[in-house]
């Protein structure tokens, strides 16, 4: 859980309105490395950086949106549940799948981006 995100989802994330202090950001340039620093900021803010929040940080964050990321354990492994604030509950179809309970919310990150993209093209439509 205190692994940083990718910068495909560190991207999705800023768009989405990602506002929260962290250590590592990645530069929104066409490199993929992830630079690690000892005071957290709120990356996002800035033109030319990435915030890079950890897994941990995203599915608080997400808490905080009214988008619950749930595993679930099934027979031995885990699979993941996405529930909104409104009760809405989003089968993400990944029962059974992940080894670990961290593999299980990793996974659960991007169909909470795609849910939290759709609201926000809902209320700019």
């Amino acid at each position: 859980m205190t692994t940083p995100v990718s910068k495909a989802i560190a991207k999705r994330l800023k768009k989405v309105g990602f506002d929260r202090e962290v250590n590592d950001f990645y530069y929104d340039v066409n490199k993929e490395k992830l630079i690690r620093y000892k005071t957290s900021t709120n990356w996002n803010c800035a033109v030319n950086t990435i915030s890079a929040p950890t897994i941990s940080e995203v599915i608080e964050w997400m808490d905080s949106k009214g988008v619950y990321v749930v595993p679930c354990r099934f027979d031995g492994a885990w699979g993941i549940d996405l529930i909104t604030d409104s009760g809405i509950e989003i089968f993400v179809g990944m029962y059974d799948t992940h080894p670990t309970r961290q593999s299980a919310y990793h996974a659960g990150i991007e169909p909470a981006l795609n849910y939290l993209e759709s609201k926000m093209k809902e209320s700019e439509g």
